[in-house]
This record gives C-alpha cells, sequence and structure tokens, in this order.
C-alpha cells in the first residue's frame, strides 16, 4: 500500500496544502489520483488530483493543464469535459467516468499541483493587497511569516473568500492566526483534514 502522501518529499511549496488535498491510499475515499467528489456543501466540482477542481474551469483551460502535466491527449479530453459540473451533475461525471479514466501517476499529480499551487500564490497575494487596501500600516505580502503566507494560500486555495484571516495576518503573528481558526466555527470546522494550526504552531522551531 502507497504511504498517506509518499509524493509529499517531492513537494517544496505548498506542503500543507498538498497533504490536505488528498492521499494515496487506493480505495480511501480521499484517494487523490482518479477523479473524484469532495463533498463540500454542494460547491465543488469534479477534481483530480490535490485539489485541482474543475468546477469553475473551461475545457480548454483543463485540457492544456491536465496535459501539459503529462497526462495523456485522451485522458485529458474525457476529463475536461467535466468543465464547469458541480453538486449532483460533478458527482454523476465521477461516477460514470471515474473507472473509465482510471488513475493518474504520482509524478502527474505532482506536476499538476506545482502548476495549480503557483497560480493560487499570485491569486492569494492579490486578494491580501485587496482586503487590505484601506489599511495604513501593514506588512507587505512578502513581509509575512512564510507559515502565515502558506495558510493564506491554503485558506484560497480551499475556496474561501478569507475576508477576515487577510486582515487577521496583518499582525504578522502566529498567535493571532490561531486564534482565529479556533474561534471560527468554519475553519475550526476543518482543522481535522487541514491542521492549519498543527503547521503554524510547528512552523516557530523552523
Amino acid at each position: 500500500m502507497s504511504d498517506i502522501n509518499d509524493g509529499a518529499s517531492l513537494i517544496t511549496d505548498g506542503k500543507l496544502t498538498f497533504n490536505s488535498e488528498g492521499n494515496n491510499i487506493k480505495g480511501s475515499k480521499y484517494y487523490s489520483r482518479v477523479i473524484h467528489y469532495p463533498e463540500r456543501g454542494g460547491l465543488s466540482g469534479v477534481t483530480i488530483g490535490r485539489g485541482y477542481d474543475m468546477g469553475k474551469r473551461t475545457r480548454q483551460e483543463i485540457y492544456s493543464d491536465l496535459t501539459m502535466a503529462g497526462i495523456s491527449q485522451e485522458k485529458s479530453t474525457i476529463i475536461s469535459h467535466s468543465a464547469g459540473l458541480i453538486g449532483f451533475q460533478a458527482k454523476e461525471f465521477v461516477r460514470v467516468n471515474k473507472d473509465k479514466i482510471g488513475e493518474i501517476t504520482e509524478q502527474q499529480q505532482i506536476s499538476l499541483f506545482k502548476h495549480t499551487y503557483r497560480s493560487y500564490v499570485i491569486r492569494a497575494r492579490s486578494v491580501y493587497n485587496q482586503k487590505t487596501k484601506d489599511m495604513r500600516e501593514k506588512p507587505d505580502w512578502e513581509e509575512l511569516q512564510p507559515a502565515i503566507r502558506d495558510i493564506l494560500i491554503d485558506i484560497v486555495y480551499q475556496g474561501y473568500r478569507g475576508d477576515t484571516i487577510m486582515l487577521a495576518a496583518t499582525t504578522n503573528n502566529i498567535d493571532d492566526i490561531i486564534s482565529l481558526i479556533m474561534n471560527s466555527s468554519e475553519l475550526r470546522r476543518d482543522e481535522n483534514s487541514r491542521n492549519r494550526v498543527k503547521y503554524l504552531n510547528e512552523s516557530r522551531a523552523r
């Protein structure tokens, strides 16, 4: 049996997010190397790899990203037909097509994640700058503690708007971020799978 995250050692940026978006245990509900449907409030789309959600992507975008990651043209074409599907439609697409499509390789999963994560770094920085634009004194994105930046990216990657946590991040204080997570019913609910508080606490020793 594969380790729960045996590709994580090859991830330098975004390891928190990579580890939170699935595992490599075949047959597990969270096995990520096949198309799957993360049931979270009915807003998810068909997903492949570590959080590559196709619910808000175009066919062309999906095909380009998947082939760039080394996935075959045939497999990428089939998967791209899930573009725009969310909720029940996404779940049904997975049911009908999962076995036909089969698995992607670990290297393909890693390549897809690295490409996707880079775009979310840019997106999270943009969200941070937009949400804090009216604050006179705040650290620039690059001045935030690396672990805090990782948390903000992970929040955006998961699909949250991040209104409150972006403002909290301006103190650049790990304890403030932990306090916000533990006092937010939404973020606290995610702790079992995301482990953000543990990640922040461990970062103190790095």
